[in-house]
């Protein structure tokens, strides 16, 4: 596992919290929406963007084609942290 456990992130697809942990990827990890627990079976990568500190999720779309990346909520919430700790 390259990153950080994504345990309450919903599936960009279905909105369930389904994403389970398949294998470590080239670019990230590589979840799946669990269909034993009524996901929808499709790919999300979490992963860094290129020359970003924070990372996110990505859903593979049909041919390997990726949609749009989504900050996680655990990164999306240090900034704030620490913005509002400088004055």
């Amino acid at each position: 596992m390259k990153y950080h456990p994504i345990g309450e992130m919903k599936c960009p697809f279905c909105g369930q919290l389904n994403l389970v942990y398949k294998r470590p990827g080239l670019s990230g990890d590589v979840y799946r929406c669990a269909a034993e627990l009524g996901g929808c079976e499709r790919t999300i990568v979490h992963r860094r963007r290129k020359g970003d500190t924070r990372c996110g999720v990505v859903a593979v779309l049909n041919f390997g084609h990726v949609g749009q990346w989504n900050p996680c909520m655990q990164a999306s919430s240090q900034p704030a942290q620490q913005a509002s700790g400088k004055r």
